[in-house]
């Protein structure tokens, strides 16, 4: 009864009413969370290049529409892929077919973009080309240049714009870059049959496409090898690849973690509880997650398995205190109960700041990481501590005088160990200039986004078959002054002109669909991107980020501090020790940069996150280290015996769940995982070796001294 005592006081019934309702309500979040596939909505979108770049995919493709796209060398030609398109409409899951980027991905809107860009004669030359007459006599000189032999390539250009507007954009002499994007690309839209609401009606609609391409593709000469590409594609692509990533890391977390604490400590049925408590953190964090967001990212989803990692620092100091040989001391109890509390909260406001950030991404990983690391406070000091205290563990006989022998050789070095600490200041400053200069954060966005799958692919071809728009062809257009002078077009009456010049529907379409889109866009329905506004959005959106990330750092790395330094004051009540925490995380930054500049990594927008969860756990190490000297009267040895084993544990606990995310198939995860174990192996020196050597209260140790007391019993 006298081993219970320490966990009476946080009551039974406690965990047990709690468990249940996390389990209930977190299954039904599993159930109705929603998760985002895109790049756009991890970034501020109220940036006007994240806007531009919004508006201008929504013009290229809809949400339902799956683009294939011929691999070069294997495009059959345009008779064939017309050929093709009519045997895919009605096979399993498809409704339509067509050739080319469909009714928002043929050129029509980005032609239509083009014209909207114009300088004010040209644009008036257009109008003009639009009025009845000027119509029928440019249809007449299209069916002159068809009478005549004309290949297959010119066929479609004309197919696609009997009035030859493109020579207005581009007249001559100069070089027409229209000439040959007016072919039809080798791309097939298609749409599918249902309503497509969920990741695994995504990948059947993909599996369908691809299975009806290869048997309707057979005899084709050359055979079409295709590239899926489109939102359905993208969601499917990434969302199975997602699937394979988290089981992937969720089982390289649990099991090196498990094999690091079953090989200090020999004990599985704890270890089995660990492992629970870690689920239910997890879980409750994905609870929060889905009642604040509604949807979330799946790169946030990643952050599973560092919860899981990072969680285990609280387990296995709970755990370490109840295997201690001998009675239980209450009172200790309640200060690593009040110690784990106070690490929990640090770290978790230190992420918490971060739901201030402009960037949605980071407002969805600072609620994840936040509950998920107090959800793990709870369920270490309840769950986890009243069943250890029921059935008492056993530490190895090994581990005790392991711990004193290493902490009496960081005391009696600790004279070299400060000179080590001096020597990595004085390293920084000697070397300060080239430091300074090095890339610590790489701005580009092509790092968080995973090129190498099949979709972005695709999206890559198309985009390198669009013609390079010269810029100075649409110097002096004003779109705000062409929009309130276009003059609406009757696309009825357009379309009879057609008729009548004996040209048919399948010709007039892609005209009436430039000008349905000018119509619309001069009464304010649709927003036109320009000739070179997507491209120019996405090199508009690296120095939005860059300057967004920088204000964001100043705004809230102040509020930080104040809150870490409030917190350590809290734990302290000494200003001495506040400053050996500051001193620790200084030290840890400098270790820090010094590991990124050695190995030549830099920090993408996403791994930007190490630096708040570093000064956590450097925060977390230091207060339990600091916390526990001040109990020992400054005796290194006797701090050592309750927290050396734990903190370098939890430190390799840290390394592995951090090491995680580069099995990702996600570039970003797989820079935050290799950018966060330097940090964390700073941490570890800085918190566990250097702190306890700048320490000024440690007793001297000399050689040969035992304390019997120490012993564990047998």
């Amino acid at each position: 009864m006298a081993d219970a005592r320490p966990t009476q006081r946080l009551g039974r019934l406690g965990p047990l009413l709690v468990i249940p309702v996390v389990l209930v309500v977190g299954a039904w979040s599993l159930a109705t969370l929603r998760f985002q596939t895109e790049l756009l909505p991890l970034f501020p979108q109220n940036l006007a290049s994240v806007q531009t770049l919004k508006k201008a995919q929504a013009s290229m493709v809809s949400e339902r529409q799956i683009i294939a796209v011929a691999k070069p060398g294997t495009n059959p030609g345009w008779t064939a892929l017309v050929k093709l398109a009519d045997q895919l409409r009605g096979q399993p899951g498809i409704a339509s077919a067509e050739v080319g980027m469909g009714a928002k991905g043929s050129p029509a809107e980005w032609l239509a973009g083009m014209i909207a860009a114009l300088p004010a004669p040209r644009f008036a030359e257009i109008q003009k080309a639009l009025a009845p007459a000027e119509v029928t006599a440019r249809l007449q000189d299209t069916l002159g240049a068809m009478s005549g032999a004309v290949d297959e390539n010119e066929m479609g250009r004309l197919h696609f714009d009997p009035l030859q507007l493109n020579t207005i954009i581009f007249p001559p002499p100069g070089a027409n870059p229209l000439a040959e994007s007016l072919s039809v690309p080798p791309a097939l839209t298609i749409e599918p049959d249902r309503v497509l609401k969920t990741f695994a009606n995504d990948q059947r609609f993909v599996a369908q496409v691809r299975a009806a391409l290869v048997a309707k593709s057979a005899g084709l000469l050359p055979r079409p090898d295709f590239l899926l590409g489109g939102q359905p594609a993208i969601t499917a692509d990434i969302s199975s690849h997602m699937k394979r990533d988290i089981v992937i890391m969720l089982v390289f977390t649990l099991t090196l973690t498990s094999l690091a604490f079953w090989l200090t400590y020999r004990s599985l049925m704890p270890l089995l509880w660990i492992v629970v408590a870690q689920m239910l953190a997890v879980l409750s964090a994905v609870v929060v997650a889905r009642l604040v967001f509604v949807e979330i990212n799946v790169v946030s989803i990643g952050f599973s398995s560092i919860l899981i990692g990072v969680g285990m620092d609280y387990c296995i100091l709970v755990y370490h205190f109840f295997a201690q040989p001998g009675e239980l001391n209450p009172h200790e109890w309640r200060e690593l109960r009040h110690a784990i509390w106070l690490s929990s909260v640090t770290t978790a406001a230190t992420f918490g700041i971060l739901f201030f950030s402009s960037f949605p991404g980071l407002r969805q990983l600072a609620v994840l990481v936040a509950v998920g690391l107090i959800a793990m406070a709870f369920f270490a000091t309840t769950f986890l501590s009243q069943l250890l205290a029921r059935r008492r563990p056993r530490a190895p006989r090994w581990l005790l005088p392991a711990s004193e022998r290493c902490a009496r050789f960081l005391s009696r070095n600790r004279l070299a160990f400060r000179l080590f600490a001096g020597a990595v200041v004085l390293t920084v400053l000697i070397f300060a200039r080239p430091l300074s200069q090095f890339g610590y954060y790489d701005a580009s966005v092509e790092q968080l986004e995973p090129s190498e799958l099949e979709p972005f692919q695709a999206q890559k071809l198309l985009q390198s078959q669009a013609p390079q728009i010269p810029a100075n062809d649409f110097t002096g257009g004003d779109a705000a002054v062409n929009r309130r002078d276009w003059q609406p077009v009757d696309v009825a009456a357009l379309k009879a002109e057609f008729t009548q010049a004996g040209f048919d529907a399948t010709w007039s379409g892609g005209t009436t669909q430039v000008i349905d889109a000018l119509n619309h866009w001069h009464a304010g329905t649709l927003e036109l991107a320009g000739p070179t506004r997507m491209s120019d959005a996405w090199l508009q959106l690296r120095e939005d980020l860059n300057r967004t990330a920088v204000s964001d750092f100043k705004r809230l790395s102040l509020v930080m501090s104040a809150i870490v330094l409030g917190l350590c004051f809290v734990a302290h009540r000494k200003v001495r020790l506040v400053a050996l925490n500051f001193a620790a995380l200084v030290l840890a930054l400098l270790l820090f940069a010094l590991m990124l500049y050695v190995t030549d990594t830099s920090m993408t927008l996403l791994s930007l996150l190490c630096i708040p969860l570093m000064i956590g756990l450097v925060i977390d190490y230091s207060l339990h280290i600091l916390l526990a000297l001040e109990h020992a009267h400054g005796d290194l040895v006797e701090a050592a015996r309750h927290l050396a084993v734990p903190v370098l544990l939890t430190g390799i606990a840290s390394l592995i769940g951090f090491a995680a995310p580069m099995f990702s198939s996600q570039p970003s995860l797989q820079n935050f995982g290799n950018v966060m174990d330097l940090g964390t192996v700073a941490a570890v020196i800085s918190g566990l070796v250097l702190l306890p050597a700048l320490y000024g209260k440690l007793k001297p140790v000399h050689r040969g001294e035992v304390k019997e007391n120490n012993m564990p019993s047998s």
